[in-house]
């Protein structure tokens, strides 16, 4: 399987048109399209892009193995905290948006929002 075929179904898979998974992942349509139809290829970043948003690993989306690697983004439960607590869908977007960016735009977030979270106990023992 080409990796033209292997987007398209995985799309389908996904229940997504074209226009949503653009959107979805700030490509173009246009993009998508030459993607899906074997006329152009993706970048390395767009290539982790669709590998994050579809869970598999590089290999199967690029059609070199029938193995979709899920394992490697396994979770043990989805939208739920380590003590049980739920996911509010704002925390859950968050981490959704939160895995879909580079390993560097992730440590910047990481740290900003540590920092945000360190200034305001802070601010209340100061109380």
């Amino acid at each position: 399987m080409t990796f033209a075929e292997r987007l398209k179904e995985l799309r389908n898979e996904k229940g997504k048109s074209q226009k949503e998974m653009a959107n979805e992942l700030t490509f173009s349509i246009p993009t998508l399209s030459h993607w899906e139809c074997g006329y152009q290829e993706p970048s390395f970043k767009d290539l982790i892009t669709l590998c994050r948003y579809f869970q598999v690993s590089t290999d199967y989306l690029l059609g070199l193995t029938s193995d979709d690697g899920a394992e490697l983004y396994s979770l043990p439960t989805v939208g739920v905290m380590h003590d049980g607590t739920a996911l509010s869908e704002k925390e859950k977007a968050l981490l959704t948006a939160f895995k879909n960016l580079l390993p560097e735009t992730q440590d910047f977030i990481l740290r900003t929002a540590q920092s945000f979270s360190d200034s305001g106990k802070k601010s209340l023992n100061k109380s």
